[in-house]
């Protein structure tokens, strides 16, 4: 998994799911989810978190039995 930030309002995740459901979801450090969506089956995914306040997060790749996490800071 590749994350970039594009701007301030855009992260550019690269990731080639296994699986035709695979999704994310951007949480903070208590839990509370932000932001959820389907990761694009192309392998790259555009997610806008212009909404979410600026800080340090969890971003969750779920992709059938598989979960993988990142640290991200907006």
């Amino acid at each position: 998994m590749e994350l970039k930030h594009t701007s301030t309002l855009m992260i550019h995740l690269e990731y080639i799911p296994q699986s035709e459901n695979a999704l994310f979801d951007i949480c903070d450090f208590n839990g509370r989810v932000l932001k959820t969506g389907e990761i694009n089956i192309s392998g790259t995914t555009e997610i806008e978190v212009g909404e979410i306040p600026a800080g340090s997060y969890m971003i969750y790749i779920l992709d059938g039995t598989l979960i993988e996490r990142r640290k991200i800071t907006i």
